[in-house]
């Protein structure tokens, strides 16, 4: 799958699947795509701050983002010797910080300074691939059940045991899930554990907040939101009532499917539904695309958000070390334009790498010393998905995302 041009910005290419409370997706899309439309991402618990002096001596690098980055780079991929992950972005949290100044023309001369093949991705079709393989093994490739609607996956119960239906079946972002807490249950023997073991952290999303975190953030966002006025006062105290509910609601639903894929598929697996809940978190608040065509992209989402900042952009490379831009490679909005000509893929010998690399309002520029960089999770979305829902799968609301 690779990651689609995004320089329109009408939203058409972006739009984002419904969170947990969604309904299923369609079967499996095929594994080339000419795009992977671009979800979520998981959250900041702030927008990005404006860098203070010196921060580059307080975001020391992390060993499972060290780690990480030589697994992308023994892989084909890139990270500008200057960038760092490290546990005290400027963000608050987790965040890629330079360490050291990196130019426009620096960017523009070496490429960007974030870049990962796509076959190190976390994809759905290799959860149909290593899953199923796994399954077989435990059951017998004869046992699988007919394939059939998948009621019981929306119920939260089977209601049967024996063989369960052939993972393929299963919705794009479930199939990833359960991957990511299979992957997460082999440990190091498992081929994405650089990038499994640094999300050893709860996921952001509302539905995984404890009640009282929960109504502490509600409490703070709306009334930052709604003004401080007596009718402020109460539309956001009416809205922190009816956002709760919701978002109890949806971590119901969503608990209740990782219940019914464990009783399904737990044994063969070796998962249980507390990993599954903590799996479909990251997946939802990380996964870039929708419906089957859905994956996790290593290091890329490492990225915090800021509002006018750009999106993923792709690059084809035409043997590995010998990157060029799609269309530009970067330089507009968010990477160049969606036709073909001189940046589209080469039949047989070109691969795709997903970048990141500093944007703001559309245009390319540097990161200073202790600087952040980020990507926009607002224009990733597209405008398809209203605050609730943005609030739902983050955990927070960008400033630039309404309300209303």
């Amino acid at each position: 799958m690779a990651f689609g041009h995004t320089a329109n910005h009408n939203g058409a290419a972006l739009r984002p699947r419904s969170g947990p409370a969604g309904a299923p997706f369609a079967r499996t899309a095929p594994r080339q795509r000419a795009r992977l439309r671009l979800l979520r991402r998981s959250a900041a618990a702030v927008d990005v701050a404006t860098t203070e002096p010196g921060a580059a001596s307080r975001c020391p690098p992390c060993p499972l983002g060290e780690a990480l980055r030589a697994w992308v780079q023994a892989n084909g991929g890139h990270m500008d010797p200057r960038l760092v992950v490290t546990e005290r972005a400027p963000s608050g949290c987790r965040g890629v910080v330079a360490t050291r100044a990196i130019s426009a023309e620096d960017i523009a001369a070496d490429g960007p300074p974030i870049r990962v093949p796509e076959a190190i991705y976390m994809t759905a079709d290799d959860a149909s691939e290593v899953l199923q393989r796994r399954i077989d093994e435990h059951w017998g490739p004869a046992a699988a059940a007919a394939p059939g609607p998948l009621a019981w996956l929306r119920l939260g119960s089977r209601g049967a045991r024996g063989p369960p239906p052939p993972v393929s079946e299963v919705d794009g972002l479930s199939r990833l899930a359960l991957l990511l807490a299979h992957e997460r249950g082999k440990g190091e023997a498992s081929r994405w554990w650089p990038y499994v073991a640094n999300l050893a952290g709860p996921a952001p999303c509302a539905w995984l907040m404890e009640p009282p975190a929960l109504r502490a953030a509600l409490r703070d966002l709306l009334a930052a939101r709604c003004g401080g006025d007596a009718g402020g006062a109460a539309r956001a105290a009416a809205l922190a009532a009816a956002w709760e509910a919701q978002i109890a609601a949806a971590g119901r639903v969503a608990r209740a499917r990782a219940a019914a894929l464990a009783g399904a598929y737990g044994d063969a697996l070796g998962v249980d539904a507390a990993g599954l809940a903590w799996a479909m978190g990251q997946v939802v608040s990380r996964a870039f695309g929708r419906g089957d065509d859905v994956a996790l992209a290593p290091l890329v989402d490492s990225c915090n958000h800021r509002g006018g900042a750009g999106v993923p952009f792709p690059l084809y490379a035409r043997d590995p070390g010998q990157p060029r831009a799609g269309n530009g490679g970067g330089g507009g909005a968010n990477g160049g334009s969606s036709g073909g000509g001189e940046g589209a893929p080469q039949p047989g010998r070109a691969e795709t790498l997903a970048c990141v690399s500093p944007q703001a309002g559309g245009k390319a520029v540097g990161l200073e010393a202790g600087e952040e960089l980020c990507i926009s999770y607002s224009a990733i979305a597209g405008g398809g998905e209203g605050a609730l829902g943005v609030f739902l799968t983050f955990g927070f609301l960008p400033d630039d995302c309404p309300l209303d």
